[in-house]
C-alpha cells in the first residue's frame, strides 16, 4: 500500500481473520502496528526472492556457457528444486493462519489455543525452517568446499583411532545441533518459550510433572508447552555435551592451526547460543533477544559445518583407521 486509504482497506481486510479476531482486537492494535507486522511479512518475502534470484540468474548464465563442474552439477540442480520447493512451502505454512473456518475453540487444536489463534501451524513452521537450514546448510558447505580443498590424513595408527573417535563425536555434536534448531521452530510455533522462563529450573524444577497429558497423546511432542521447551533444553544440554567430549579429544591429537581454529569456534557459538537463549527466558522472551537467539542457531550450524569440513578425510569413502593400516602396509 502507498497511501493511508490503501492502508485502511488491508487493515480492513486483516481484520477478517483468526490473528485479529482471536486475539489482536483485545490488545488495542491499530493501523501502525499492523504495518509493522505487514512489512516484516513483506520483507522477508522479498528477501526470498532476491536470494532466489540471485542464485538462479548465475546458474543460468555459468550454465549456458558450460562453465559449471560436473561434480556441481547435480548439487545446484538439487539446491535449485529446493528453493522452488521453499517458496511452496512458505505459502503452505502462511495458510495455515488464515483459516476462517477454524475457529472454535471446542474442536481447535492444542497450538491454536497456545497462541490465541495468532499463528500458523508449528508442524509447518518447523518444515519451512528445516527447509531453510538445509538449502542454507548445503549452500554453504558447498562453498566453503570450492574455497577450501584441503583433507585430513595421517600414517599413525594411534592418532588414526583418535581421530575416528573425534570425528564421530564431532558428528554427534553437529546432529544435535541440528536437532535442537529443529525443536526450536516447535518452541517458536507454540509460543513455548513463554510457559517456563526459569532456569536452570522449570517453575522450580528440574523436569516438569506436565511433561505428558495422556489426553493429547504424541502430540506432547510437538503440543505440549513444556515437553515443547523441555526437549529444546535437553536437545541443547546434549550438544553441548558431545561438543565438550569433541573437544578434549581434539587436545590430543596433533591437529592443524585451522582445525583448531574451527573448534574453538564452534565452542564460542555453542556457548554464546545457549547463553543468548537463558538470556531470553529469563527476559520474558523479548522481541529482540529472541531473534538473537534464532540467528545464533544459524550460527552455531555454520559453526559445526565448517568444522565438519575441515575434518574431511583424504578422499570420499577415506577412513582414518583404515588408511593408516594401507599405509603401515605400505610401508612394510
Amino acid at each position: 500500500p502507498w497511501t493511508e486509504e490503501e492502508w485502511l482497506v488491508e487493515f480492513e481486510e486483516f481484520k477478517k481473520y483468526p490473528e485479529y479476531l482471536k486475539k489482536r482486537q483485545y490488545e488495542n492494535f491499530g493501523v501502525q502496528d499492523f504495518k509493522f507486522i505487514y512489512f516484516m511479512e513483506w520483507s522477508h518475502r522479498i528477501a526470498g526472492r532476491v536470494v532466489g534470484a540471485a542464485f538462479t540468474l548465475p546458474l543460468i548464465f555459468f550454465a549456458a556457457r558450460g562453465k559449471i563442474q560436473p561434480s556441481l552439477r547435480n548439487t545446484l540442480a538439487g539446491l535449485f528444486c529446493l528453493g522452488g520447493f521453499q517458496g511452496f512451502v512458505g505459502w503452505w505454512m502462511v495458510s495455515s493462519g488464515l483459516q476462517r473456518d477454524k475457529m472454535d475453540e471446542a474442536t481447535a487444536e492444542h497450538w491454536q489455543l497456545n497462541t490465541q489463534f495468532a499463528h500458523v501451524s508449528p508442524y509447518r513452521l518447523t518444515f519451512h525452517l528445516s527447509t531453510a537450514l538445509v538449502i542454507y546448510s548445503i549452500l554453504l558447505w558447498t562453498g566453503v568446499g570450492l574455497i577450501d580443498k584441503r583433507r585430513m590424513a595421517t600414517t599413525c595408527q594411534q592418532t588414526a583411532k583418535g581421530m575416528r573417535r573425534l570425528w564421530g563425536m564431532a558428528h554427534g555434536a553437529a546432529l544435535f545441533a541440528g536437532l535442537t534448531a529443529f525443536s526450536g521452530g516447535f518452541v517458536a510455533g507454540n509460543h513455548a518459550g513463554l510457559a517456563n522462563n526459569d532456569w536452570p529450573w522449570m517453575n522450580g524444577v528440574f523436569i516438569p510433572t506436565d511433561l505428558w497429558e495422556p489426553s493429547m497423546g504424541w502430540k506432547n511432542l510437538t503440543e505440549n508447552l513444556s515437553t515443547v521447551q523441555f526437549d529444546h533444553r535437553m536437545l541443547a544440554y546434549s550438544t553441548l555435551f558431545f561438543h565438550l567430549m569433541s573437544q578434549i579429544q581434539s587436545r590430543s591429537l596433533p591437529l592443524p592451526p585451522r582445525v583448531k581454529f574451527a573448534f574453538n569456534l564452534a565452542s564460542a557459538a555453542v556457548v554464546a547460543q545457549m547463553s543468548l537463549g537463558v538470556a531470553t527466558l529469563w527476559g520474558g522472551i523479548p522481541l529482540f533477544e529472541a531473534a538473537s537467539h534464532q540467528t545464533g542457531s544459524v550460527v552455531v550450524l555454520s559453526s559445526f559445518v565448517w568444522l565438519l569440513h575441515t575434518l574431511r578425510a583424504g578422499h570420499p569413502g577415506y577412513r582414518f583407521a583404515s588408511a593408516a593400516q594401507a599405509a603401515t602396509k605400505s610401508v612394510r
